[in-house]
């Protein structure tokens, strides 16, 4: 750039910054759900300029006029038209690809009502999936139709074409089907269609309930003794930090922090005795 003109300079970097970030952000979204969005937005659309321009009158001019507004393409401009934010890149990219798609459903809709967004969505873009299902050829999701995952997690990828198809459990749970108790928590309570996970103690990642003498593994920094996990003195096996430092032990880890300034080296924080 000329730096003879910083103004111009300016304003072509934040025009380069700013159509960056725009595509960087449209990259992260999903496909459909950008359909789905676009979709809600022409239906709302649809709402918005139902009975549009006219003043509810029952008289037969208006109602003849009406008639020919909710079936015309002049209607259809006026609901595209405000169908995505300026700012929405991807769903104008997917707009201007699919107006033809549009047209065919805005025309045939009178004869052949249908659900928009299984109709573009769906079978005709085949960007998403019925719920419980995922993936390319809308595999179903682990576990039941109506219960995936158990109801402790969510599918990867459910109700689009994208994914993994695996369980994302939630909090406390874990397993294929979020039918186990994740690591560090422990089973409170169990039967055939009831899991509850409790979080063991804080020094444990497996445990057989919730006390510290309850472990049967340790998380790093900590050492099992008769159940019990035992913090691991850090500072009192190897020289840790540096020549200017002092180690502090803590829970689990340790810390090196900076010996006072007026000491070449320290064994703790402070100047020492005079």
């Amino acid at each position: 750039m000329d730096a003879r003109y910083p103004l111009i300079d300016s304003l072509l970097g934040t025009l380069l910054l700013f159509l960056l970030f725009s595509r960087l952000g449209a990259a992260k979204q999903e496909p459909c759900l950008t359909c789905r969005s676009l979709v809600n937005n022409f239906i709302k659309g649809i709402e918005k300029t139902a009975g549009q321009n006219f003043g509810g009158g029952n008289t037969a001019w208006e109602e003849e006029k009406l008639a020919k507004y909710e079936k015309s393409e002049t209607r259809l401009l006026e609901v595209i038209e405000n169908a995505c934010d300026n700012s929405d890149y991807e769903c104008n990219k997917m707009l201007e690809q699919n107006e033809e798609h549009l047209e065919t459903w805005w025309f045939k809709r009178p004869k052949d009502p249908i659900n928009l967004f299984d109709w573009l969505c769906m079978d005709t873009l085949k960007l998403c999936c019925p719920e419980g299902t995922w993936g390319p050829d809308c595999a179903p999701c682990p576990g039941s139709a109506d219960q995936p995952c158990n109801g402790r997690g969510k599918c990867n990828g459910a109700g689009t074409r994208a994914g993994t198809g695996t369980c994302d459990c939630h909090p406390s749970y874990g397993g294929p089907l979020c039918s186990d108790c994740a690591v560090g928590y422990y089973e409170e309570a169990k039967n055939e269609s009831h899991l509850v996970c409790s979080e063991c103690h804080r020094s444990c990642s497996k445990c057989l309930g919730p006390g510290e003498d309850q472990c049967a593994l340790c998380k790093k920094g900590w050492m099992l003794h008769d159940m019990k996990c035992i913090d691991i003195d850090e500072c009192g096996t190897i020289d840790r930090c540096k020549s200017n430092q002092y180690c502090l032990n803590t829970e689990g880890s340790y810390e090196c922090r900076d010996c006072d300034k007026s000491c070449i080296g320290c064994m703790g924080a402070g100047v020492g005795p005079m």
